[in-house]
């Protein structure tokens, strides 16, 4: 890739993380540097620490922007990063909006939330998309969120800093009950990213008829680290109060099922959790538990 890059003098790459990770830190060999680009972008997930800090090996004269922006309102802001990514805090801010958009941040009650307070993200502009094909009345939804008021409600709850830039905190959908408590399966998941022995990891969500909703923790460990369930308890509990560490972790050495973009599909993972769950684990199962 680096070598087509080169030889093609492309100038501007548009990734996930997750290729960049492939890209830069996941490779046996050190990167190969790509001068010709001048433009990275990456978007649709968090970009891993480990990996920021190798991108200008790779990219040796590139300035760098953490895209955001859902899929009905395409890219809406956009944060650049320092010349010296070193001093880019982690994780990174989703950035200010671009020109072409509006946004509100509101509570609960739909109120608009104050700077430094979290709230659910709304955006307006010429970006966000007419509707789905398979929906006939979709577009009226789309256009309004559904309350008139010309917002597209995006689930994602965000805050304004005293930079001015946003910052990401989780879903609205990604709040979930266990034990009787509210817990962001973003938070768990985004921890969990932090551990220097993960490459991939996968929080999923099933019902239980005892405590509301299971958390169950999908990884796959860098090539050359092994982990137990012990082990990532212990690097949960650093962080994370006892009730939102995941009841159960399932360690995998293959790579994680992808999306068309490049996201992890967690639908799929989810199918396949479910089906190995009623078989009994054994080492030459593709998802096992290490206790």
């Amino acid at each position: 890739m680096a070598r087509l890059v080169t030889q093609s003098e492309v100038t501007v790459w548009q990734s996930v993380p997750s290729a960049l990770t492939l890209q830069v830190v996941s490779s046996r060999q050190p990167p190969d540097a790509m001068p010709s680009v001048r433009c990275v972008l990456f978007a649709g997930e968090r970009m891993p620490r480990q990996t920021l800090l190798a991108l200008p090996d790779g990219f040796p004269n590139a300035r760098f922007y953490n895209v955001y922006g859902c899929t009905e309102t395409n890219d809406t802001f956009m944060y650049p990063l320092p010349h010296e990514v070193t001093q880019a805090p982690d994780p990174l801010p989703i950035g200010k909006p671009l020109p072409y958009i509006r946004y509100r941040i509101v509570d609960e009650s739909g109120n608009d939330a104050g700077n430094g307070h979290e709230g659910q993200l709304l955006v307006a502009g010429g970006t966000v998309m007419a509707g789905y094909l398979s929906l006939a009345d979709s577009a009226l939804r789309l256009a309004d969120g559904g309350a008139g008021d010309g917002f597209y409600r995006t689930k994602d709850i965000v805050s304004v800093g005293e930079d001015g830039h946003l910052r990401f905190h989780g879903r609205t959908d990604a709040i979930v009950k266990t034990n009787g408590y509210r817990v962001n399966l973003l938070e768990i998941e985004d921890h969990l990213r932090r551990s220097e022995r993960l490459a991939e990891v996968a929080l999923l969500c099933v019902p239980d008829d005892l405590i509301g909703n299971r958390i169950i923790a999908i990884v796959r460990p860098r090539a050359g680290e092994s982990c137990s369930t012990l082990d990532l308890k212990l690097h949960c509990a650093a962080a994370l109060p006892k009730y939102a560490i995941p009841r159960c972790f399932r360690i995998t050495h293959e790579e994680l099922p992808k999306g068309s973009t490049g996201k992890v599909d967690k639908r799929l993972l989810t199918q396949i959790w479910r089906q190995s769950a009623y078989q009994s684990t054994n080492e030459g199962s593709a998802y096992h538990e290490l206790a």
